[in-house]
């Protein structure tokens, strides 16, 4: 029975899917390479993450992401350069995503602003032999694996100060075809939509041990619902960062964050989801591991947050 919700729940292959294709990430904040390919070189300094989410855990066939990013500014002047490849499971569906950042870098006011664009290119490919169809002969369902190839650009921009950031995106420009089969007469066939996200945060010195650091991260999704997350997290003696955040009309979610260094921080995610699927599953959860090569001469400003 699960499997078979699963599979009825993602099953883009006879009507449009009206969701948040991309994956989506409760370490938002600190993983914004991934919604905004003007973030690449921000920190000016070489930095790696690497990011698991299983989303829904114990519900077969869920959604499953790991993603691993590399960006800096590798002149120390005004061009940022970055790589991202995400790897997103989702029943029957393995998608592969490789996406290549450029941005350029001005002085502008008391911050930067960064103006970026990507080349992505996307492997889909659909697991057929993994589905348990209840019909014989269903159209909707290949006789044999398909796989789908096709590029992708976008852009962003990103302007940051010592004390906060704002951020506009749209990773995906181009509408694609994403079907795998041949629709009926007078159905929709399904489409990688745009996306669009506006992202803010900002840096609030309570006092000399505690900082209060809020964020936000809206999300609109051609033919989707209005979307937002909001997180409220604090940060203790540059060490140990606690949070709360809430996705509009889905969850509520922990974050966890320790920092062993200025270079080297982990973080840990738990969403409980509001909807009825709760009773199916036990929740979500995400890892985050990120790791930055500071020079011994140069001040790393803002590290944990910007």
């Amino acid at each position: 029975m699960k499997k078979l919700i699963i599979f009825l729940a993602f099953n883009c292959l006879a009507v449009v899917i009206y969701g948040q294709q991309d994956a989506q990430y409760t370490q938002f904040m600190f993983n914004k390479l991934a919604i905004n390919p003007a973030y690449a070189g921000a920190k000016h300094v070489f930095c790696a993450s690497a990011l698991y989410r299983n989303q829904w855990v114990g519900m077969d066939g869920a959604p499953i992401t790991q993603a691993f990013n590399m960006h800096g500014r590798f002149d120390k002047k005004n061009i940022g350069l970055g790589v991202s490849v995400v790897h997103d499971e989702i029943g029957i569906f393995n998608d592969w995503f490789v996406n290549m950042m450029y941005d350029y870098q001005m002085k502008l006011g008391k911050g930067k602003l960064n103006i970026g664009a990507q080349g992505s290119v996307n492997y889909m490919k659909a697991r057929w032999d993994l589905s348990q169809p209840d019909q014989v002969g269903d159209y909707t369902i290949g006789g044999a694996n398909s796989t789908k190839l096709y590029p992708n650009f976008g852009a962003g921009i990103y302007y940051h100060t010592p004390t906060y950031y704002l951020g506009l995106s749209a990773p995906t420009l181009i509408k694609h075809d994403i079907e795998f089969t041949s629709p009926q007469a007078g159905e929709e066939v399904s489409n990688k939509d745009r996306h669009f996200f506006l992202m803010g945060g900002l840096v609030l010195k309570l006092n000399e041990t505690v900082q209060f650091q809020p964020s936000l991260l809206l999300k609109h999704v051609q033919h989707s619902p209005f979307d937002f997350d909001v997180n409220a997290s604090f940060l203790f003696f540059n060490k140990l960062l606690a949070g709360v955040s809430y996705r509009f009309q889905d969850s509520v979610d922990g974050i966890l964050q320790f920092h062993f260094s200025p270079c080297l921080k982990v973080g840990f995610a738990y969403d409980y989801t509001l909807t009825e699927l709760q009773q199916y599953h036990s929740g979500s959860f995400e890892v985050m591991l990120e790791y930055c090569i500071v020079p011994k001469d140069e001040a790393f400003v803002n590290p944990r947050f910007f």
